[in-house]
Order: C-alpha cells, then sequence, then structure tokens
C-alpha cells in the first residue's frame, strides 16, 4: 500500500496586488493485492476507505489474469532521509517572504523592457509525506518540499502579442527565492520584439538549456524496459552496430537520490529502491527504466521508477562541455538562431525515424548578440543528423525541473518561416 498526505498553500500576484492564500490539502491511498499466479488487482481511494480498497483490490485479482512475474517488492537496502528534499525551514516561511517572490519576480519583468506587461504570477508550497507498506515487511516513510513559482508576460510589437510563461520549482525555499525568473522571463521576451529578415532555410542553433532539457526529457521517457523488449526509439542502433548514435561528448545519467533533486525520493510507488543508471554513455544508449515485473523476468532489481503504474525517469543530467557559449559563439562567427524552448515535443518527434517539427520563435545572434529575432516559424530536422554531430556542448548549464542541462550549438536544422505565431505551453525549470 502507498499512502501519499499533503498540505500547503497557493497565491497569486496580479499587476502588484496579492490574493488571499488558498490552502493545499489532499490524502490518497493505493491497494494492490496479489493472488496465487501473479494476478493482480489495483483500488485507489483515501486512507479512511482502506478496508473497502483492499476489498475491491482483492476482487479485482481474482477476476485478473496469471502473471507469472507480479508480485510486491521485497526489502531493499537503501537510503532513508539525508536526500536534501524535506526543508526544515518550511514552516518558518512568513506570508512576507512568500510574497516577496513573486514581487520581485514581477518587478524584474517588467523592468527587462517598458513593452512588457505581466500578466499573474504564481506561488506554490507542498509538503507531502508518503508511506509504503507491505506483506513483505518492507515499511518506508518519507517527507519532502516542494516550491514552485510561475509568471507569464505579454509585449505587443506590429499588432502582434508576443507571450510567454516560466515555471521554476525546487525543494528549498531559499533556492526558489532566489532564482530571477521574472527577469529571465522579461528578457526572454524583450530578444523576440524585433524581427529579422531574411533567416530562412538551414541555420546553426544554439539550444538554450531549457530546450536541451525538454528534449532529452523526451528521449529519456522512451528509453524503458518492456516485457516485449527495449521501448522502439530512433537512437537504439540496427542490427547490433557499435557504432554509437549520438556525439560521443553526450552523457546521460538518471540519478533518482541527487541530493535536493527535484524527483529524488528514497522509494518508488512500488517501494523500489531509486539505482543510479547511465542512459547513455559516450554516445550510445546504454540504460532503460525497468519496472518490477520485468526485473523478476529479468532476474534483476528493478531501477526504482514506478509513478502509478508507469515508469518515469527520475533526476536527468547531460554531462556539461569545457567552454562557454559566448567563448563558442566568438569563435565560430557568422549568425546563429538562439531557441530558448521546443514546446510541447508530443507529435513533434517520430520516435522510429527521429524526424523534428516543431513550432519555435528565436533570438537572431550575431557574436552572440541578439540583431533581431524570428516568431512564428518551424523548425525541422532529422535528429540523428544534429545530435549525432553536435557543433559544441558548452559549459552554461542550468536545472530546468528535474534536468541537469548545458546549452548546445548544432547544425542540421532547417527554418521554416510560416508567419503564424506558434502556442506555448508553460517551461518548467
Amino acid at each position: 500500500m502507498l499512502e501519499v498526505t499533503t498540505s500547503g498553500q497557493r497565491f497569486a500576484v496580479e499587476k502588484g496586488r496579492v490574493n488571499a492564500a488558498e490552502p493545499i490539502a489532499s490524502a490518497s491511498l493505493s491497494a494492490r493485492v496479489w493472488l496465487e499466479g501473479g494476478r493482480k488487482g489495483v483500488a485507489r481511494g483515501t486512507p479512511d476507505q482502506l478496508d473497502a480498497l483492499l476489498a475491491a483490490a482483492a476482487k479485482r485479482a481474482a477476476r485478473a489474469k496469471r502473471d507469472p512475474h507480479a508480485g510486491p517488492v521485497t526489502r531493499q537496502r537503501g537510503t532513508l532521509g539525508g536526500l536534501g528534499i524535506d526543508d526544515r525551514r518550511f514552516s518558518a516561511v512568513s506570508s512576507e517572504d512568500r510574497e516577496e517572490v513573486l514581487v520581485i519576480a514581477e518587478r524584474g519583468a517588467r523592468h527587462a523592457d517598458r513593452r512588457i506587461a505581466t500578466g499573474r504570477f504564481t506561488y506554490e508550497e507542498r509538503r507531502s509525506v508518503r508511506r509504503y507498506a507491505s506483506t513483505r515487511g518492507v515499511a518506508l516513510e518519507e517527507w519532502d518540499t516542494m516550491y514552485e513559482a510561475a509568471g507569464s508576460v505579454t509585449a505587443e510589437v506590429g499588432g502582434e502579442k508576443v507571450s510567454r510563461q516560466e515555471k521554476v520549482a525546487s525543494r528549498t525555499f531559499s533556492s526558489i527565492a532566489s532564482l530571477p525568473f521574472g527577469t529571465s522571463l522579461g528578457r526572454r521576451v524583450a530578444n523576440l520584439l524585433r524581427q529579422a529578415d531574411g533567416l530562412e532555410g538551414s541555420v546553426r542553433v544554439l539550444l538554450a538549456p531549457i530546450a536541451v532539457a525538454q528534449l532529452f526529457a523526451w528521449i529519456a521517457d522512451r528509453l524503458v524496459r518492456t516485457e516485449a523488449g527495449p521501448t522502439p526509439l530512433f537512437l537504439r542502433p540496427d542490427g547490433g552496430s557499435d557504432r554509437p548514435m549520438l556525439d560521443p561528448r553526450i552523457h546521460l545519467i538518471d540519478d533518482g537520490a541527487l541530493p535536493g533533486g527535484l524527483r529524488t525520493r528514497s522509494f518508488d510507488d512500488r517501494g523500489a529502491v531509486p539505482i543510479p543508471i547511465v542512459l547513455v554513455r559516450e554516445g550510445h544508449v546504454e540504460g532503460e527504466l525497468v519496472g518490477p515485473e520485468v526485473a523478476h523476468e529479468l532476474e534483476t532489481q528493478p531501477t526504482g521508477h514506478v509513478a502509478g503504474e508507469d515508469l518515469r525517469p527520475s533526476n536527468l543530467a547531460l554531462r556539461a562541455g569545457g567552454r562557454s557559449v559566448n567563448a563558442a559563439l566568438s569563435d565560430l562567427g557568422g549568425i546563429v538562431l538562439q531557441v530558448d524552448e521546443l514546446g510541447d515535443l508530443e507529435g513533434a518527434i517520430d520516435p522510429a525515424t527521429g524526424a523534428l517539427d516543431v513550432p519555435i520563435d528565436g533570438a537572431v545572434l550575431r557574436l552572440n548578440r541578439a540583431i533581431g529575432s524570428v516568431r512564428g516559424s518551424r523548425l525541422q530536422g532529422d535528429l540523428r543528423a544534429v545530435l549525432g554531430n553536435v557543433v559544441e556542448v558548452c559549459s552554461d548549464t542550468d536545472r530546468i525541473g528535474h534536468v541537469d542541462a548545458p546549452a548546445m550549438i548544432v547544425d542540421g536544422f532547417t527554418l521554416v518561416r510560416t508567419g503564424k505565431p506558434p502556442t506555448r505551453k508553460k517551461v518548467s525549470r
């Protein structure tokens, strides 16, 4: 059984005015029952429904198909506590401290450019306790905190509105309070207010850490081992080839026990301890996420990535390069398109071929100075070619949600001008 209880609060700031705080409170309980032959039943509800949930799960298990690899996870050794995910300052943070986070962020966005109008800025904090128990003698408990702040800004140029949203998250209040996300958001919009003419076709691209994080989060989501075998993905070599599918400088690690990581936890939703995995080693796809049933079939340990009924990557870290963006662009020269974000990649990438076609806005750079922008365009390319021969992996890194990512300079993309501004989703960082 897995029980999760959460409490906290949220509020918003609009045009300098602080709205009243709203309380956050939730409690959930997931019950799993296995019968002879690995027949499984699952029921979800609230902790006060324990007896009813167990009965419902047992009833579903009685009707389920046999699965020789199903069953609860046995006791494992792992680290409980000391992971930096429960902020000791949580109860000591004052209302003035919380409000100051958003007031400063909104002010920073407005001061980035006089043409910018700020929208709604929100703050949310939660403290949760997760408890897991099974008849295999496993009993686990973990407390954690989460802070999130978000904001939106809009600017109008030539009758066209340019809007952006951004969200930051951290396990500690001190981190969330020190992130100048409002200023960063305002500057990103300001860089898009002057249109550049003539940039189209083959283009060298600077992928900012947000865009790199989005791309490799999408890739990591698909590095999963199923009962049918590895999940199909364009990065897996054909015919057992030893040739790296990615540039040898690309190295991607999944670490579910990273101190202070946004997805750090000492046990997953099935009670398994997270195991650090090298997903990509020097361009070769190497590791994958493994759930309890597949682990039983392979006679190995589950990797500790179960979230609900799915497998989900934990904290991802890409190896950074040795030179800054400024140094790399100065040496390379020429025109570079800076893409801060790639938006929603679902449906934008063909998992089998690696073909990407995504709407973007971007700043046009010459020697790392913005000389204009492109809006309402599309970025197209073959990710096997783009990621197989990266121009530069930079030393400039940022933690974007659960991904630590560097900026990358790449060739192989084509810019298609459509004249239609793309729809944007909120970007977490």
